[in-house]
């Protein structure tokens, strides 16, 4: 019976090693990008779709801006990015290479121009 419990005290052990080790893995990248929206008269443009790409690794997020034209993307591995930012009746802006630095929240405002979507 006393291997049994060994066993099982070691098993719960190294669950509980490997459960923290993800977390902390998880929760180390602290950095992001933020910024307002706005066209190119100065209003702000609520809903727009903000869609940030890893260049490295193609992985992508989402976001909609604000009521006060405002996005905020956290948790971000450090590297380079593509950001693109759509809103029907405006035409579609790409920014490439956003450089987003370790534990770093990186401001990117963008301007739409109005026209075709």
């Amino acid at each position: 019976m006393s291997r049994t419990i060994s066993i099982l005290i070691r098993t719960t052990v190294c669950g509980l090693f490997l459960l923290t080790a993800t977390i902390t893995a998880h929760a180390q990248f602290k950095a992001g990008i933020q910024g307002t929206i706005s066209d190119s008269s100065g209003a702000l443009v609520p809903g727009a779709k903000v869609t940030l790409q890893d260049t490295e690794t193609g992985k992508t997020q989402e976001v909609t801006s604000s009521e006060e034209g405002f996005y905020r993307i956290l948790g971000l591995a450090p590297a380079k990015y593509l950001l693109t930012v759509e809103k029907a009746g405006y035409k579609k802006s790409i920014s490439e290479n956003v450089t987003v630095g370790a534990e770093n929240v990186q401001g990117v405002d963008v301007i739409l121009e109005i026209g075709e979507i």
